[in-house]
C-alpha cells in the first residue's frame, strides 16, 4: 500500500513497520560517531509488498485485485546537516478498476517525493517532502503534486502523530487531509515484532460538501526479519465526498511484504 504516502520515507517506515504510505522498510541509522567523521551518510532500502488490492488513505479503491508493490527509498546528509531523502514507489495492478484505466497488468500509479525529516532522541519525529502521484493508467495520464508533512511522538510502545496533505495541483488542488494516526508496537523476540496500527482521514477541501471524515483504517502486522504479513480493515465514515461503489468501502486487504536494505 501506498506507504503511507511516499514522502518522509525514513521517518514514517520507521514509524510503522509494514504499513505505509502505508508497506514499510526501517530506515538505516545514520548516525556517525564522532571519530568517523568522514564516513558517508548515503543510505538506500528499499521493499516489495503483495497485496490483495490497494485503498488510498481517504477509501479510494485503486486496484480490487492482486497488487504489487515496489518501493526504494535513499538519502544524504546535505552539508553534513541537514538529511535529504529521494523515494519512489509505485502500484502494479493486475487488473484494471473501471473504464477509466486504460489496460490491465500496468502500472497504475507512481509516486515520486524528496524531502527531509528529523528523529530526536526523546521520540519526537517530523518529515516535510514534496510528492508528486502520476497516474500512468488513466486516460490523459492524470496527475497530482502536493506537500506531505508529518509528526508523532513516541513514548514507550505507543506512538502518536498526525500527518497532512495540501494539494497543490490537479482536480482537489488547494485541499488539505489530515491524517491522525496511531500505533502499538512491541516486540515478541529479538526478530520477531507485533504492531497494531489505526487512523482516520479528514478532507477539507472549498465547499460545505467535501469538509469532512471519509475512512478509516485499522491495520495489525506481523514481521519476522526481513519479511511482514499484514491485514487492514478499512472503513467509509461519510459519502460526501465518494458516494459511487469504487468509493463506497468495507473491505480487507491482506499483504505480504519483504524489506532490504543496501
Amino acid at each position: 500500500m501506498k506507504a503511507v504516502h511516499v514522502a518522509g520515507f525514513a521517518t514514517l517506515m520507521a514509524l510503522s513497520g509494514a504499513f505505509a504510505q502505508e508497506a514499510a522498510p526501517a530506515a538505516a541509522e545514520k548516525a556517525a560517531a564522532p571519530e568517523m567523521e568522514n564516513e558517508s551518510s548515503l543510505w538506500a532500502s528499499g521493499s516489495i509488498d503483495i497485496s490483495s488490492g490497494y485503498i488510498y488513505d481517504s477509501g479510494t479503491v485503486l486496484s480490487d485485485d492482486l497488487a504489487f508493490q515496489p518501493w526504494f527509498g535513499f538519502g544524504f546528509d546535505a552539508l553534513d546537516r541537514i538529511p535529504l531523502e529521494f523515494g519512489a514507489w509505485a502500484n502494479y495492478a493486475t487488473d484494471r478498476i473501471d473504464e477509466t484505466q486504460t489496460q490491465n497488468h500496468c502500472f497504475n500509479e507512481v509516486d515520486l517525493s524528496v524531502g527531509t525529516s528529523f528523529e530526536s532522541d526523546g521520540g519526537t519525529a517530523a518529515s516535510l517532502s514534496l510528492v508528486t502521484w502520476q497516474y500512468p493508467n488513466m486516460e490523459g495520464w492524470n496527475g497530482e503534486e502536493l506537500l506531505f508533512g508529518s509528526l508523532s511522538q513516541t513514548v514507550g510502545i505507543l506512538t502518536l502523530g498526525t500527518e497532512l496533505e495540501f494539494m497543490l495541483t490537479g482536480d482537489y488542488d488547494n485541499d488539505l487531509h489530515v491524517i491522525p494516526f496511531a500505533e502499538i508496537g512491541f516486540d515478541i523476540t529479538e526478530d520477531v515484532a507485533v504492531a497494531l496500527y489505526g487512523q482516520l482521514h479528514y478532507n477539507y477541501g472549498e465547499g460545505e460538501a467535501v469538509d469532512a471524515w471519509t475512512a478509516y483504517n485499522l491495520k495489525a502486522t506481523v514481521s519476522a526479519f526481513d519479511f511482514s504479513v499484514y491485514a487492514a480493515y478499512w472503513g467509509q465514515i461519510d459519502d460526501k465526498i465518494y458516494t459511487d461503489e469504487t468509493h463506497d468501502v468495507e473491505d480487507t486487504i491482506f499483504g505480504l511484504s519483504y524489506a532490504f536494505e543496501l
